[in-house]
Order: structure tokens, then sequence, then C-alpha cells
């Protein structure tokens, strides 16, 4: 998906259910804390990582660390509810707004 200029995608970072054990397992190799989208700006190589919550979910030690280390780092880092919620809040942080 593009939008604003970006290249993102889903990142899927959770759990597999196994039916074999009627369990959900972790990969081994996932970093915890890894939003759900994420992606670069296609001219300027700028990362973006949005964690997408809903109701009253809310964000995990893990995820807090990595959003707060990603923007330390200059990357835009957004916690969005809605749509609109993340378009509002990247035209926000962002520098190339509106551009396709």
């Amino acid at each position: 998906m593009t939008l604003y200029g970006y290249n993102v995608w889903r990142q899927n970072n959770g759990g597999v259910y196994d039916p074999k054990t009627g369990k959900f397992r972790r990969n081994p190799l996932h970093k915890k804390g890894v939003p759900d989208i994420i992606g670069f700006h296609r001219r300027t190589g700028k990362f973006i990582c949005v964690e997408v919550k809903t109701g009253k979910d809310s964000l995990s030690p893990f995820q807090v660390e990595f959003l707060s280390e990603a923007q330390r780092a200059g990357c835009i880092s957004i916690v969005a509810h809605n749509y609109d919620d993340f378009v509002t809040k990247l035209d926000g942080k962002n520098e190339n707004r509106r551009e396709g």
C-alpha cells in the first residue's frame, strides 16, 4: 500500500495458531513490540511505524519501548485508533504531506 509517498505493509508479529496443540505459538525470531504497520517513504527513506489500537486496547511496555526508540532515531511513530486519527497524526508529523 502507498499513501503520501510511503510504502507500508502489515507486519504480522502475533502468534500463529497450532491446531495440533490447540495453542498459539510465537516465532522466537520476532522482536517484541514491533508495530502493526511499518514502511518507508519512497523518496526520502524515512521509516514509519504505526501501532493500531481499537477499543480499550493499550500499548504494551514492549510497544512503548519500540515506538519511543524509533521516534528518538528520527522515525515517524504513530499510535492510531482509526484511519482518521492516523491521517491527522501523519499530517502533523509529516513533511511530505499529501504527496503520492
